[in-house]
């Protein structure tokens, strides 16, 4: 077997993509596909691809659309209320028969609830890989479980990072392998 490579979903999309070919990426960051921006925002220029945060989610699928069509393999991503701001363009690109990748990441779709519910069913603890989630105090727009949520089981990796610190995902992939 070979190496064993620990990386979140975001991370393999990245990389994913850049495999494929992606050598753009135009985005607007928007929890929980920001870390694609960010991530894209590293890896591109190590690709020699480029990437751009737009002003808005309208802009950042009208740039993907526009690489595309100068034939640069091109890609964005959104979540649910960003992807309804997409859909005039996403239309046009469908009808022109445009080549092009936009990322869902899906929001309030109950994970929080199914997990801790599958952590009580099986005995288990539950290990935020959320990006956001490891600070202290940024409880609003991260759908930070709730104290009385972390009450019903084992959770880790949640509110114990201060906004300041700096904090990598070698930081993170040290402690969530203990």
């Amino acid at each position: 077997m070979g190496d064993v490579v620990l990386m979140q979903g975001n991370e393999a999309c990245v990389e994913g993509a850049l495999a494929a070919g992606m050598r753009l990426y135009a985005g607007y960051p928007i929890t929980p596909s920001t870390e694609i921006a960010e991530l894209s925002a590293l890896r591109l220029p190590q690709e020699g691809g480029k990437f751009i945060q737009m002003e808005d989610e309208i802009a950042s699928i009208a740039c993907a659309i526009g690489a595309s069509v100068a034939g640069v393999k091109s890609m964005t991503a959104t979540s649910g209320p960003g992807f309804s701001l997409k859909q005039e363009n996403l239309g046009y690109a469908v009808l022109a028969e445009i080549p092009l990748v936009v990322v869902a990441g899906a929001t309030a779709s109950g994970k929080t609830r199914l997990a801790i519910e599958l952590a009580k069913a099986f005995d288990g603890e539950i290990v935020s890989a959320d990006s956001m989630q490891i600070y202290k105090y940024m409880d609003i727009g991260t759908a930070k479980p709730t104290e009385s949520e972390r009450a019903e089981c084992p959770h880790h990796l949640i509110d114990f990072v201060e906004p300041d610190t700096e904090f990598s995902v070698a930081d993170y992939t040290g402690l969530a392998h203990r």
